[in-house]
């Protein structure tokens, strides 16, 4: 007997489990953008941050530390190195 499945995977998408970013407008060229938990403070390692960087019709994202892994502070931003 062959059986049938009769449930989906369950998933949730980035924007569905995450609050909206916070984010920090520079200049019209740079652009801080974090990600994190709720109740992750700004100080605490928890955060994915983004840094986006406008040049002309160039736009960049770089991500702070190099990884997109939730483990950067958003209060160290500018501290960061960012890669890609």
């Amino acid at each position: 007997m062959e059986m049938q499945k009769t449930t989906a995977p369950i998933f949730q998408l980035l924007s569905e489990s995450m609050p909206k970013p916070i984010i920090d407008k520079v200049s019209d060229s740079l652009i801080y953008e974090g990600h994190a938990p709720l109740g992750t403070h700004e100080e605490a390692e928890g955060w994915m941050i983004a840094r986006i960087t406008i040049s002309g019709t160039v736009t960049k994202t770089e991500y702070a530390q190099g990884t997109m892994d939730f483990v950067s502070a958003w209060s160290a931003r500018e501290d960061y190195q960012y890669s890609r």
